[in-house]
């Protein structure tokens, strides 16, 4: 005579035993960057005009180069593009530099108003990658920089991008 084993409460056992870990688990939530996005409807007479003593502009450049200047560029005069990297000493540094520069000079200058910080004008290249992207929008909330905007590059930045090694 053959022994029989039940195996039906084991499987009872083995469904509550799963049951039970998919509802105590806790899944990773979605990292999600939150960017806010101006309405479509742009009244250009209330922009903000942008000083070029209190601007910088970071260009991203393909496999993760960061270009960058101070001031506002015009195709007929453009000021000198430096090569910096994502490192610590890098762009952090130029950007917490260059914010406790402008809000000192806020101050100075406007005491009885609060200092707003500098205005940073990021351009990536449409080859730039995205993760280059994050990168500098995190590097914005690092320094505590409040005030940048996502602009298109111009032809002629792209050109001085493309003739520096």
């Amino acid at each position: 005579m053959s022994t029989r084993i039940d195996m039906t409460p084991m499987v009872d056992l083995a469904f509550l035993l799963v049951t039970f870990f998919i509802f105590t688990t806790t899944f990773s939530k979605p990292k999600v960057m939150e960017v806010v996005v101006p309405d479509k409807k742009i009244d250009t007479a209330n922009v903000p005009k942008v000083s070029k003593d209190e601007a910088l502009t970071i260009m991203l450049g393909n496999n993760g180069r960061v270009f960058y200047y101070f001031g506002i560029a015009k195709a007929d005069s453009m000021p000198t593009i430096e090569n910096t990297s994502f490192a610590p000493t890098g762009i952090r540094k130029i950007l917490s530099d260059f914010n406790d520069k402008v809000i000192a000079a806020q101050k100075a200058n406007y005491p009885d108003k609060p200092a707003k910080g500098p205005t940073v004008l990021i351009k990536p290249l449409p080859t730039s990658k995205y993760s280059s992207l994050v990168a500098i929008l995190d590097e914005m909330k690092i320094t505590n920089i409040q005030i940048y905007a996502l602009v298109d590059i111009q032809k002629y930045e792209a050109d001085a991008i493309s003739d520096i090694k």
